[in-house]
């Protein structure tokens, strides 16, 4: 998972080798994978700070492919954690579906991690 500028979130499949290539990139620093999926996360400019959410205990007898994250927390400095299903995804827009989110009057001058 990636997030930060334009309060953009991206997650790439680790387990894919790298072979899509971009000749700009190619050239300086290696291969370039393309995101499996990004969208905009935030109102603000920044996200800070973005973590996969434990699985739940009955997901911990799973087979190993129930191992995949399926839940996302993002925080940005529009001062929200937002709390993400990514199983599910929206059919206009493509971004997982938002479970939750958090007032902004609790950090009204945003948040810069989750720790």
């Amino acid at each position: 998972v990636g997030a930060g500028k334009s309060g953009l979130v991206a997650l790439w499949d680790a387990s894919k080798p790298n072979t899509s290539s971009n000749d700009e990139s190619n050239e300086s620093q290696g291969y370039y994978v393309e995101p499996v999926i990004s969208w905009k996360g935030h109102g603000g400019r920044w996200i800070a700070d973005a973590r996969f959410a434990p699985p739940s205990s009955s997901s911990l007898n799973a087979p190993s492919d129930a191992l995949v994250p399926s839940r996302l927390l993002t925080a940005g400095n529009d001062g929200t954690v937002c709390h993400w299903d990514l199983t599910t995804t929206s059919l206009k827009t493509g971004a997982p579906k938002l479970l939750a989110q958090s007032n902004k009057v609790l950090h009204s001058s945003g948040i810069f991690s989750m720790d």
